[in-house]
């Protein structure tokens, strides 16, 4: 896992392998100081923001969505971007 910071809007990029797309996302809602989840595509242009805790709640309680927007962001070579 490589981690670029940036300081000017204090987020972090993660690129991650598909097997550790997951577990990096559950350690870094575990810190408990994210807020948001940005997908973007290789130009880093902005596809969709959600708050992290619809996040959270779209994973328990629509457990397939969550794993068919996860294999979309890794299928379509997109960035999973936490602030």
């Amino acid at each position: 896992m490589s981690t670029k910071k940036n300081t000017s809007q204090k987020s972090e990029n993660f690129k991650v392998t598909g097997e550790n797309l997951l577990r990096t996302v559950k350690e870094l809602v575990a810190e408990g100081n994210r807020r948001q989840l940005v997908v973007t595509n290789k130009e880093e242009n902005e596809k969709f923001t959600i708050p992290l805790t619809i996040a959270v709640i779209l994973t328990v309680f629509f457990p397939i969505l969550a794993v068919l927007i996860m294999v979309f962001i890794l299928w379509g070579r997109y960035n999973l971007i936490i602030n």
